[in-house]
Parts: C-alpha cells; structure tokens; sequence
C-alpha cells in the first residue's frame, strides 16, 4: 500500500492538473494507513481478550478471558476467568481475574488487583489496589475494595462498603461503610485504634475530649460530629 501511495504521489507532483480521482486516492491511503496503525497499536496495548467461551450469569452473558502477552504472573496463552466487557477488566497494570471466578455489570477490576477462586464482583463495585477477592467471597453494588485488603470465605461486601486495610473471610457479612467516602475523611478501624483521615486515636479518646478538639481545629458541624460518633459506635461491634 505504501508504494501505491508513492506512486500517486509522484502523479500529484508531476501536474498541476491532475485528476481529481487521484487527489481523492491518495486521500483514502492516507487516512486508510491512519486506520490500520491505530488498530495496530490498540491491539499491541491490550493484555487480553474475549473468547467465544461463554455462561450466562443473572441474564448477563459472560466472556472467558485469554491473555494476549505476558504480564504478572500470567502467561501469554493464558486463560483467565470470566467477564461481561473490557470495562470490566483494565488492559493496564498486573490486575487479572482468575479461574471461575467472575466481573460483570458496571464493575471494574484494575491495578494490581486480583479475583479468583469462585468469587463475584458485579453491581457498581471497584476492586484496585492491591486487593484479593476469592473463594466464594461476593463484593457488589458500590462497595470498594482496596489498598491490601483482602475478602474471602462466604463474605459479602455490598451498599456502600470501603475495604483498605484487613482481611474479611468466613461468614462475615460487611453492610455498612467501614470506610466513609461521604464524609471529609476516611475513617478505618485496626485493634482498638481508630484512624479519622491521618489522626489515630482509641475509640474512647474519639467520643472524649481528644475528639472534641479535633472536631473544633477540622471546624466540623455538629452534624458532621454525629455522624463520626454513629460510625465509631458502629466500628466498635466488630
């Protein structure tokens, strides 16, 4: 192609007279050749694709991945477990989604973030990070898993629920956000400490005077106070 180009090039050159047929060629190769690289250079950035395998889920349609280099872990050839669409599944970084396990809806997967086993993610749910999501474990709706969090077993992670640090395995059941996204500052539990943006303090000193302080340096409003006081107490069960 690239020679017929040259050619009709050289036409052009040689007249102005030229046939109007041959500006409009060379108009077409050139944006054609435009074309081809782009795909070239798409296809060379992506780790994966959809296979024709296929299962379908809660009447969504399932694609079992194949790596397309290596990357991580994973070797080019490599087949992976299932999603709905490459918007499940970022073409960067080491994230990969493992065995039978499955990502669909609006979900995503990216980082270093790992799913696998029998495990779900679906609904509006991010996993990123350095996150692990596997065995049975199912994580939807808008919850976030990140950072080194890792959630396992039978557990269920869902409505608005923030996982950075900690494992949550075998039974548990997450509802509540353990991390605040409404709020100015995350909150976390770890032992008996409890982090508020970059502030550790124990639950005790948060609801005591220490807290009060704090509350008047960050300027809170006495409903930002109560809502910081509901999680806490509510950190406090687990």
């Amino acid at each position: 192609m690239e020679e017929i180009k040259q050619l009709i090039q050289k036409k052009l050159l040689a007249s102005e007279k030229v046939s109007e047929n041959y500006r409009i060629a060379f108009e077409v190769l050139s944006s054609l050749n435009v074309t081809i690289e782009g795909i070239k250079e798409d296809i060379s950035t992506k780790k994966y694709k959809l296979t024709e395998e296929t299962k379908t889920i809660n009447s969504f349609v399932l694609h079992r991945i194949k790596a397309l280099r290596d990357f991580g872990n994973v070797k080019k050839g490599e087949k992976g477990g299932w999603i709905q669409s490459e918007t499940n599944l970022s073409h960067e970084g080491d994230c990969w989604i493992y065995g039978d396990a499955q990502v669909f809806g609006t979900a995503c997967v990216y980082g270093t973030a790992k799913v696998f086993g029998n495990a779900q993610v679906f609904g509006t749910a991010w996993v990123f990070g350095n996150a692990q999501v596997y065995e049975n474990a199912q994580v939807y709706e808008n919850a976030r898993i990140y950072g080194s969090a890792q959630v396992s077993g039978n557990a269920w992670v869902y409505v608005n629920a923030h996982l950075e640090i900690g494992r949550y395995d075998e039974g548990k059941i997450i509802e509540t956000p353990i991390t605040i996204v409404s709020s100015r500052f995350v909150i976390n539990k770890s032992g008996n400490s409890i982090f508020i943006g970059c502030k550790k303090l124990t639950p005790e000193e948060w609801l005591g005077d220490k807290g009060k302080k704090l509350a008047i340096e960050y300027d809170f409003t006495e409903k930002r106070i109560n809502e910081y006081k509901y999680h806490i107490n509510y950190l406090l069960s687990y």
